[in-house]
């Protein structure tokens, strides 16, 4: 059954996986929740208020029906990379405070973001718009470069592949555009280095709270997310550095109140944007800002897109890391593994699962979608914390009967 109504109204458009903790915060707050998401995988129907079966997406999406839907909302909000245009709308046309439509578009689309952080003296990859063959072929201009071909408009690490020359580029062509809404991609160098992200939370455009995740990627591509760590900040280096990039970011696509979720790879004097969104991060990472900083990203969310002046205070918790990990692989799931199998001796993972059924057969993956185990925990000794989730991993991927897939 579904929750009764009651306290103000929030109105949330889109919803994508790995959002039930989201739900769960609101509920607490004693929030209405008003969910609008006739086009995400994932599915909150139950954990609502009220649902409505409409198209979010930002290339088809009915703005004047969402405004209908949120002509009582106190505040608008997005769960969903390919619905941040639309909330930021709709955000806008009821007088509502956003991360502003401006912000929002730049989003969605890795060329905008990148040719308006260039203008703004940020470091960004060298990088071609694609619509066609003609702009694979300029860009290589003849010629070998370490390059990266992905959609121009997708998340979750969809189609991004290494494709090194003109004839590799082509070849996966193909297939980058299917993965676009827009049939657009973007090819650009690949920068060498270790990948992070930072999550920040901006009320009137000043940056309130951002935490650093250090990420782990591989896969058969060599791009899908195995993995992030949140660590105190006593124990990161590059905090200080990583709230001055988000705010130069922020300040470039002139964010209002938000959340922004901004990727970056990083060297030793430069911090080279990857993508960046304005709605909260993905793959569990909320939780471990939540387990080791003591701040609920959600709750911040709709506090902010509600105008709320509070400012949220970083509380690291005695010097706990939280991490999750998560597993590729092929075959057939052979069956349901139950948690007490895998948790039994490890008392830093809290959460371990599968993500595909039992008899279903898993191949070749286009996304983090397709990844098919996680595990989640933290502790106060993060080398503890790594080996565990690591034998929680293994131990999943062999009960399933399925064949890791490290790429």
């Amino acid at each position: 059954m579904s929750p009764k109504p009651h306290g103000p109204t929030l109105l949330v458009i889109g919803a994508d996986a790995f959002r039930t903790a989201a739900f769960l915060t609101w509920a607490r707050q004693g929030r209405r929740v008003v969910l609008a998401d006739g086009s995400s995988h994932a599915r909150y129907e139950h954990a609502v208020s009220e649902f409505h079966a409409l198209d979010a997406r930002d290339e088809s999406s009915d703005i004047e029906a969402l405004v209908r839907l949120g002509a009582r909302a106190d505040a608008v909000v997005t769960l969903s990379d390919g619905s941040q245009i639309t909330a930021a709308t709709v955000a806008h046309e009821l007088g509502l405070p956003g991360t502003g439509v401006g912000a929002a578009r730049v989003a969605r689309s890795k060329a905008r973001q990148r040719a308006v952080a260039a203008a703004a003296g940020l470091a960004v990859p060298a990088w071609r718009e694609v619509r066609g063959r003609d702009d694979i072929s300029a860009f290589y201009g003849g010629r070998r470069r370490p390059a990266v071909l992905k959609p121009i408009d997708a998340a979750a690490s969809t189609a991004v592949y290494r494709v090194d020359d003109e004839a590799s580029a082509l070849a996966r062509w193909g297939e980058v555009r299917r993965f676009s809404p827009n049939a657009t991609g973007i090819v650009e160098e690949y920068i060498p280095g270790l990948e992070i992200s930072v999550e920040a939370v901006f009320v009137r455009s000043r940056l309130e709270f951002s935490s650093l995740t250090r990420k782990l990627t591989g896969g058969p591509s060599g791009f899908f997310e195995l993995g992030h760590v949140v660590r105190p900040d006593a124990a990161e280096p590059d905090a200080d550095r990583a709230a001055a990039e988000v705010e130069r970011i922020a300040r470039a696509w002139e964010l209002g109140s938000g959340i922004m979720h901004a990727e970056f790879k990083i060297g030793a004097d430069r911090w080279t944007l990857v993508e960046a969104a304005v709605r909260p991060p993905g793959d569990f990472i909320p939780e471990l800002v939540r387990r080791t900083h003591g701040v609920d990203l959600y709750a911040l969310q709709c506090a902010v897109a509600g105008d709320a002046q509070e400012t949220p205070v970083a509380r690291d918790r005695e010097g706990v890391t939280s991490a999750v990990r998560f597993a590729i692989a092929t075959g057939t799931a052979r069956r349901l593994v139950r948690p007490a199998e895998v948790l039994a001796d490890l008392p830093d993972v809290h959460v371990a699962n599968q993500l595909v059924e039992a008899g279903q057969r898993v191949g070749r993956i286009h996304g983090n979608w397709g990844r098919v185990a996680y595990a989640l925990g933290a502790s106060v000794d993060a080398d503890r914390l790594d080996a565990q989730l690591t034998k929680a991993i293994d131990r999943l991927v062999a009960e399933l009967g399925l064949v890791a897939d490290g790429g």
